[in-house]
């Protein structure tokens, strides 16, 4: 089983958020990377943690990641496929769409 790994809008550093925005063309990145932080977009620092994961760092060291261990990723998967039973039926095969 493989682990799942995902990237984080959080960042090492505010000088890192700038290096990895510089390529997106923005007029002022260090104004652009100032209003993600305000706005809370992205954050500086490593993201919490629940049990079984782990940090990575992506993106040539500017950005987090989370790794999930197999067994996280197989009891978050179960929980998914539980949350879309009724009564034992599939949602899909009831015919019901989810709320959008």
């Amino acid at each position: 089983m493989k682990n799942t790994v995902w990237g984080t809008g959080y960042f090492v550093s505010k000088a890192a958020a700038i290096t990895y925005y510089q390529p997106y063309g923005y007029d002022d990145v260090v104004e652009a990377v100032n209003r993600k932080i305000a706005e809370h977009e992205i954050h500086i620092g490593p993201p919490p943690l629940e049990d079984g994961e782990t940090l990575l760092i992506i993106d040539n060291g500017t950005r987090y990641a989370i790794r999930e261990s197999d067994q996280r990723s197989a009891d978050r998967r179960q929980a998914e496929r539980d949350a879309n039973r009724i009564d034992g039926f599939d949602r899909d095969d009831l015919g019901e769409s989810p709320d959008y």
